[in-house]
């Protein structure tokens, strides 16, 4: 059975969230108790979806509600593990995921997120500053 694991920094938002839609998170929760790898991804309620031009190609989100989407990182390493990083408005959780790498540090073995581009835009002004530097 897959399980939906939760990143440490998913918790620092979820009191946020208003009590609906954390209901939903439980219920995306028990779902992946509940179903196998192949159900999960034909569930028309959870709605398990890739991102479009991701930067992480393990990107995918879930309904929570009408408004509100999970964002998780699928396995790619044979596991049935998901990882819920963040709960987003419908429309921004698309957005946001598509510009988020996650990587694990190979020394401290922690999760680690960068905004691809974020860090695309700012890259050629920082060269070129570099250039000119003493």
């Amino acid at each position: 059975m897959p399980q939906l694991a939760f990143a440490n920094s998913f918790w620092e938002s979820y009191d946020a969230l208003e009590k609906p839609v954390r209901n939903g998170v439980r219920k995306a929760m028990q779902k992946f108790q509940q179903l196998t790898v192949p159900e999960l991804q034909q569930d028309k309620g959870l709605h398990l979806e890739s991102v479009e031009k991701a930067a992480d190609r393990r990107m995918r989100t879930i309904r929570i509600n009408d408004f509100w989407r999970g964002v998780v990182l699928a396995p790619d390493d044979g596991s049935d593990v998901f990882l819920l990083v963040n709960v987003v408005r419908h429309d921004d959780a698309y957005t946001w995921a598509a510009k988020r790498l996650y990587t694990t540090n190979s020394a401290t073995r922690a999760l680690e997120v960068r905004n691809v581009r974020a860090i695309e835009q700012l890259t050629p002004q920082l060269e070129k500053a570099a250039a000119t530097a003493p």
